[in-house]
């Protein structure tokens, strides 16, 4: 009697309360404040979102994702506020508290990564960095330590995610899937102009990054840069990379391993190659341009010679090449002028023989200005502090009311010294070389087996990120979509070796590819009377 009671006490107070919240919704809109009715919808959502990701932190883990991937255009259209730019690391710290929550009642792979006293240090000289006294606030520092640290617990994630090969076959389709139809609407945009995706008014911090353009310096052919669903040509530039990296090394691996999926995965790459080079950013080109002839290398290189599947290689490299071919063709037939122009501006900028090339001056003189001029600062020796030369430090003087830097660079090697003082180059040296040399023993530990592409792919994008990319400017590893696929994909990739191992794949060091193995008969039991003749 009385839990029906409570229970009719319960639904009326529900009721109320949705009564109140429809009455506060319709006051908002009567009044014109939708932005206010969206994001306490999205309020509404992520709280109903945790409660889910509670009970899984697997599906929670692709809802951050694509929280990650599609943050960005919330914050064109609804402000660039600060509650949308911290909801998604909210969102991580849940699937982060579900995930220690289900290795109480059940077995969970963890991580233990061989570069882990070299990142170690490296982490130690920020935090102390942190309360350098150079440093104008406190509040550089957090955000240094935020955007350069946080999504590290993805690599244990990644590693913990990935426990079958059905689980790496969906998360290459599911994020390949993501990044064909971002790289569709960025070649939409590249060609219909900038309103596409963009809102009449932009927030003033990101106004000037998602309407860039760019003239060719001989033909003054000017394009837009698209942005897609980002804010910024960089961050799209940037994940057009990893997403070829990743969308090559996936064809390949799926294609070996006899999956459906490959078609899908192949497609999209044929759209990200398209995209990536209406981005009109030189670094993006040429990127994907050296990645797909490392990859081709390295396959070919990787690749189960000693079997029947050795043909194989050579048939999806082929139709690889022939789904990017007609991928640029259609984009040529349909938009000469535009291809015509980004063409000329890559042309005319990239070739050294030009009068206004920059690719050898953009690539290392002017990096390595930034380092003379961090060097030379008064402060060279300790540095400013954390966070003052980092990606985001607008925010912290424009909202917070904080001081600038005295001082700012933008060459990667020169904002850390700049930052930590002159020990951070070299701490990031070591780190970065013991997370290669890492990941190069997991790369090897699966030659001659069909994983091996997709395995050798997880690691060229955080060698390009952690190295070249670094190198141009410290931002690109600081952009948290580059930055969290890094430390996801360096989980995964520690991952793999183990994987194929269970799947009987490879045995130690060196296995050929058989992926129809029938099963032997026993031999007949001999009797003991066989020899007595």
């Amino acid at each position: 009697m009385h839990t029906r009671i409570g229970n009719i006490r319960g639904s009326f107070v529900l009721i109320a309360l949705a009564c109140l919240a429809m009455w506060l919704v319709s006051q908002m809109i009567a009044r014109g404040d939708y932005k206010t009715v969206a994001l306490g919808g999205m309020a509404f959502g992520v709280v109903a979102v945790a409660m889910y990701v509670l009970n899984n932190w697997r599906s929670g883990f692709y809802l951050f994702l694509c929280w990650l991937l599609f943050e960005d255009l919330a914050r064109k259209y609804l402000g660039n506020g600060t509650l949308l730019f911290f909801g998604k690391d909210v969102l991580l710290a849940v699937v982060c508290f579900s995930f220690c929550l289900e290795r109480r009642w059940r077995p969970v792979r963890l991580l233990r990564p061989p570069f882990m006293f070299s990142l170690a240090a490296f982490a130690a000289l920020a935090l102390a960095q942190v309360f350098n006294p150079n440093s104008p606030s406190i509040f550089y520092g957090l955000l240094g330590m935020k955007l350069d640290f946080f999504y590290v617990v993805l690599m244990f994630l990644g590693y913990a995610l990935v426990e079958s090969e059905r689980d790496l076959e969906w998360f290459l389709v599911s994020n390949m899937v993501c990044a064909g139809l971002i790289a569709l609407l960025g070649i939409v945009q590249s060609i219909v102009g900038s309103g596409f995706l963009n809102p009449a008014t932009l927030a003033p911090d990101i106004k000037a990054l998602a309407t860039l353009t760019r003239m060719s310096p001989t033909n003054n052919f000017e394009v837009l840069r698209p942005c897609s669903v980002f804010v910024s040509t960089g961050r799209l530039s940037t994940y057009l990379i990893q997403m070829f990296i990743l969308g090559f090394g996936g064809t390949v691996y799926l294609f070996l391993r006899d999956r459906k999926a490959w078609r899908v995965v192949l497609a999209s790459l044929a759209a990200v190659t398209v995209a990536a080079i209406m981005t009109g950013a030189r670094s993006c080109a040429a990127l994907v341009a050296i990645s797909a002839i490392v990859l081709v290398l390295a396959v070919t290189w990787g690749a189960p010679w000693r079997t029947a599947e050795s043909h194989a290689v050579f048939r999806v490299l082929r139709r690889a090449t022939l789904a990017l071919g007609l991928g640029l063709f259609l984009s040529a037939y349909l938009f000469p002028e535009h291809l015509k122009a980004y063409a000329s501006i890559y042309t005319e900028t990239l070739n050294p023989f030009k009068a206004g090339s920059e690719g050898v001056y953009r690539s290392w003189g002017y990096p390595l200005e930034a380092l003379q001029r961090a060097l030379s600062s008064p402060h060279w020796l300790v540095g400013y502090g954390t966070g003052t030369a980092s990606l985001g430090w607008q925010y912290v003087t424009g909202r917070l009311g904080v001081s600038l830097p005295d001082f700012a660079v933008e060459g990667g090697f020169g904002s850390l010294v700049v930052e930590m003082g002159i020990l951070a180059p070299f701490l990031w040296l070591w780190w970065t070389a013991s997370a290669f040399g890492s990941c190069l023993k997991s790369v090897g530990k699966l030659k001659w087996s069909p994983m091996f592409p997709v395995a050798f792919a997880l690691f060229w994008f955080p060698f390009v990120l952690l190295g070249p990319l670094t190198w141009l400017g410290i931002v690109q590893y600081q952009n948290f979509v580059s930055n969290a696929y890094v430390w996801l994909f360096m989980g995964i990739l520690f991952r793999i070796p183990a994987l194929a191992a269970e799947s009987r794949t490879i045995v130690g060091f060196q296995r050929f590819f058989n992926p129809i193995r029938r099963p032997v008969a026993p031999a007949a039991p001999r009797s003991v009377f066989a020899n007595a003749r």
